[in-house]
């Protein structure tokens, strides 16, 4: 049967809004070692202000995704790119350490209430056996925005200086809230009601989304945080969100600093796992679909286990051998990008879409305390002999994350989730 195809104007604009997004997230990591420089910080202290961000999102979570079951997605998501478009503006105007960690606060809560209701989006508008390659499709947007940011942040910096990359950013989010504004709509019902969805379509949507919650949602909330498939998950996703974080906030400071590469040149290299993240991820969605027959865990477990050997080996590479720093930069943005379509729709398959966006808005908390904690953390790890700076114990620690990572995603059960009354 034929359907239309208006869900996939929906993701795209999705896709097109979390691009901006994490474009706006990673030029702030990508210039942080301009950043250091200018506010004269030590690693730690620029370390611990890229990490708070992580926090302030968090705690941004589990509000966001109440907020969007109640009352709706996409007022959430306008709130979130708003707040967010402000705040990297400002970010160019920054002056001390101070400063620097209360634009970070900032943006880690207006950003925090874009992801989990983006999620609420996709649990609405995309039948089961699609949500694979929705979801695969979708987190490309959180490569492509870490691929294209440094490779601009760098060029405009090098040119015009960091903080001019800042007030750049503003025009990228503006064009965002135009194409919330005109696209999004929460779900398929009232997209059908406002003539913008055909019948056929809107048919074929609602036969293939799991079950609605029967009766009210009362006590739903305290049968969720009794659900131990739940904490397995959350947990390997602090984890998995710990190696990518960790990952992701130090590779510009460690391509520049230990590896002496030039601005501008840097930021070509640390987009190329990103680059080559973005086909992964569409591949981790088609397997799920096609292959696996819905099953997310075997491509975690290909994926960390993958993520092990190539973050322990970049850690050790000789200073100056670039070929092979490029080398295993492809297999990492291989295999770490590989579970973010399954990651998603785990929530989705699991859980009735009524509380989708409540659900994962407390896993991703639990999650985005790993990406708090793992630059931190690797930020203390990073050594200092002789005028020259290694992050080889950073990377160490980033490779026992993905082992943690494959070790619980052994033990996920992949069922329906139901609530006895």
């Amino acid at each position: 049967m034929k359907t239309g195809r208006f869900r996939y104007k929906i993701l795209f604009t999705l896709w097109l809004l979390y691009f901006i997004n994490y474009w706006d997230r990673i030029s702030v990591l990508t210039l942080l070692p301009l950043i250091r420089e200018d506010l004269h910080l030590t690693h730690a202290e620029i370390g611990f202000a890229a990490s708070i961000f992580f926090l302030a999102y968090a705690i941004a979570q589990v509000f966001a995704g109440h907020m969007a079951d109640r009352f709706g997605a996409k007022i959430m998501m306008t709130i979130a790119i708003s707040a967010f478009t402000v705040v990297t503006f400002v970010t160019g105007l920054i002056q001390n350490l101070k400063q620097f960690l209360l634009i970070r606060v900032a943006l880690g809560l207006g950003e925090g209430q874009h992801w989990t209701p983006s999620l609420k989006i996709c649990a609405d508008w995309f039948p089961t056996k699609e949500k694979g390659r929705a979801t695969g499709i979708y987190s490309t947007s959180f490569t492509m925005g870490p691929a294209v940011a440094p490779i601009v942040a760098t060029l405009i910096a090098a040119s015009f200086g960091w903080r001019n990359v800042f007030f750049f950013l503003a025009i990228p989010g503006l064009i965002g809230i135009i194409f919330l504004y005109y696209f999004i709509i929460n779900t398929p019902k009232q997209a059908y009601e406002l003539g913008r969805l055909e019948k056929n379509e809107f048919d074929y949507i609602s036969s293939g989304l799991l079950p609605a919650l029967a009766g009210e949602k009362k006590n739903v909330y305290g049968a969720i945080l009794k659900d131990s498939v739940f904490w397995l998950y959350s947990i390997a996703f602090f984890f998995n969100l710990a190696v990518f974080w960790g990952n992701t906030t130090w590779i510009s400071s460690f391509l520049y600093e230990q590896h002496k590469i030039k601005i501008a040149e840097m930021g070509v290299i640390a987009a190329i796992p990103f680059i080559v993240g973005g086909a992964s991820q569409i591949l981790g969605g088609y397997l799920m679909d096609k292959v696996f027959h819905g099953k997310i865990k075997p491509i975690l477990l290909i994926s960390f286990l993958g993520c092990i050997p190539c973050l322990y080996a970049i850690g050790k590479i000789q200073t100056g051998n670039i070929s092979m720093l490029i080398l295993l930069f492809v297999l990492l943005g291989f295999f770490a990008n590989l579970n973010w379509g399954p990651f998603i729709a785990f929530i989705q398959l699991r859980y009735p879409r009524e509380i989708v966006g409540t659900a994962a808005g407390i896993s991703n908390f639990i999650g985005q305390c790993g990406a708090f904690l793992s630059p931190v953390i690797a930020g203390f790890l990073i050594t200092k002999t002789n005028g020259n700076i290694f992050y080889g114990n950073a990377f160490i620690f980033f490779s026992l994350c993905a082992l943690m990572a494959a070790v619980l995603s052994l033990f996920l059960k992949e069922e329906l989730f139901r609530i006895e009354n």
